[in-house]
């Protein structure tokens, strides 16, 4: 399953598919987080710098990169002013455009916003089992912090 087709450097059903989540978010939600793989990672990614979804209140992503459509090449250009949190998690063997993400996220969201965790896998997820236990004590800690920070917002 893909998220859009890209064609030339346009995106060809990514706003159906923005509209499918907010339509999940509306009838099974809210949901809290929106999580992502590769393009789904990429997915989430603008999920939350544009905060689509009102209800996001962090993101975590795996071996994301930056769009690369046109429209949204303008969008992460830009400093986000958007405070959702960002984990992002890559491999040291995954592809570069996976690992240029994890220096260019930093800078187009919020300051302090985006953690950052390697792991020395490739174009998967941080397993105990490839060497990801350093990046998974990293989202573990970084889940309890939105946790953490959520239940102050609400009290």
């Amino acid at each position: 399953y893909e998220w859009w087709d890209r064609i030339d450097d346009r995106y060809e059903g990514l706003d159906r598919s923005i509209e499918y989540l907010k339509e999940l978010n509306a009838k099974s939600g809210p949901f809290d987080g929106v999580v992502g793989f590769s393009q789904g990672a990429a997915l989430a990614s603008v999920l939350c710098k544009k905060h689509t979804i009102e209800t996001l209140k962090f993101g975590i992503l795996f071996s994301g990169f930056i769009p690369r459509d046109r429209d949204l090449r303008v969008l992460f250009s830009k400093k986000s002013k958007s405070n959702v949190p960002i984990f992002l998690s890559t491999g040291e063997r995954d592809a570069d455009y996976c690992l240029d993400a994890l220096e260019a996220f930093p800078k187009t969201f919020a300051e302090g916003s985006c953690v950052v965790a390697r792991h020395p896998g490739g174009h998967e997820l941080p397993l105990r089992t490839n060497g990801g236990g350093d990046a998974l004590i990293a989202l573990r800690s970084f889940l309890a912090k939105v946790g953490a920070d959520n239940r102050e917002a609400r009290e």
